[in-house]
């Protein structure tokens, strides 16, 4: 008896490593299938020029990360984009001690003949108050209190980012919380859209992402043109 069941235990496990390595293939191939039907290439593994430029962004420096399944590349108005998924181990933009890994999808932006100062915008939380007194200093701004309280941005250089951050880029941050705030009164659970985002630049290249938010295939043309609105409106376009 207690050989059937340590049987039929194994027989379990093995049928959910099959069924867990068809469902990542089958993520795999829709995710390929979507780049292209962009326009864009796409690679079963990150390849080594995305590793090496995600080097230099906070948001990967200081979460515990690896990276996972396809990357897609291709240029859509001028902008050369990456997009790939990661696992996130441990962060400490995360407000609370939690060790419990999640997904999130990445989108990587290259510019052309644009440079922009060095800055860091998220979702705040409680554990900034604590962040705060130990050297990471928020960028708040009278006029839109609504946006200081909702967002930690971080950044060395904050009189270039002041600067950057015109009123029509704050008006445009606080619209997308009270999105959030809608989607989630209306509907309850939501996708990417209408989330508060996180927004890295750092010279010429930008990291968009929604935290705990990994899409599916077919949400990569909507990911892109969520991530672009959010560009054009550093761009001015």
């Amino acid at each position: 008896m207690d050989a059937l069941i340590f049987f039929l235990i194994g027989i379990g496990i093995i049928c959910i490593f099959v069924f867990g390595y068809r469902l990542s293939k089958k993520r795999e191939r829709g995710f390929m299938d979507a780049a292209f039907k962009l326009g864009f290439s796409s690679s079963r593994q990150i390849t080594k020029h995305v590793y090496d430029t995600m080097k230099k962004f906070r948001l990967f420096n200081e979460r515990r990360i690896t990276y996972r399944g396809s990357v897609a590349q291709g240029e859509r108005e001028d902008v050369m984009w990456s997009v790939f998924n990661i696992n996130v181990r441990s962060s400490s933009f995360r407000p609370q001690r939690d060790e419990t890994p999640w997904h999130e999808t990445i989108a990587h932006a290259q510019i052309k003949d644009h440079v922009f100062p060095a800055f860091l915008l998220r979702r705040a939380h409680l554990g900034d108050i604590i962040r705060n007194a130990f050297g990471y200093r928020d960028i708040s701004f009278n006029s839109h209190p609504e946006f200081s309280k909702l967002y930690q941005l971080e950044g060395e250089d904050e009189q270039a980012i002041r600067e950057l951050f015109a009123p029509h880029i704050l008006t445009f941050f606080e619209q997308k919380n009270r999105q959030y705030m809608e989607s989630v009164k209306n509907f309850g659970i939501i996708g990417f859209g209408g989330k508060m985002p996180n927004v890295e630049a750092t010279g010429s290249e930008f990291i968009f992402s929604f935290n705990y938010t990994e899409i599916a295939p077919q949400e990569l043309p909507g990911f892109l043109d969520e991530a672009s609105e959010i560009l054009r409106v550093f761009l001015n376009r």
